[in-house]
């Protein structure tokens, strides 16, 4: 089925295979909803994808030992300053 579509038709099936999970993702971790579309209208619309991690502070054995139990996907997030930006 994949080798007969034209480029086109291959870009839209796979921004809509990307967005099949963007409804449960968004549940459990809300700014996960905005990163699958913005990957999904890259996937459609070509531009640029950029995925960074810009931690606010270093990422070392301090910052580890201070969380007493494993942090939460926001806090995970925050700690590793993750950010998902399309741009056409």
């Amino acid at each position: 089925m994949l080798g007969s579509m034209e480029p086109a038709q291959m870009r839209s099936y796979l921004g809509t295979m990307a967005r099949m999970g963007k409804a449960s993702a968004g549940a459990e971790f809300p700014p996960a909803a905005d990163w699958i579309e913005a990957m999904a209208t890259y996937l459609e619309t070509g531009g640029s994808l950029e995925i960074a991690s810009n931690p606010p502070r270093p990422i070392d054995e301090e910052l580890i030992d201070s969380y007493e139990d494993d942090p939460e996907p926001e806090e995970i997030v925050e700690i590793f300053g993750l950010t998902v930006t399309h741009t056409k």
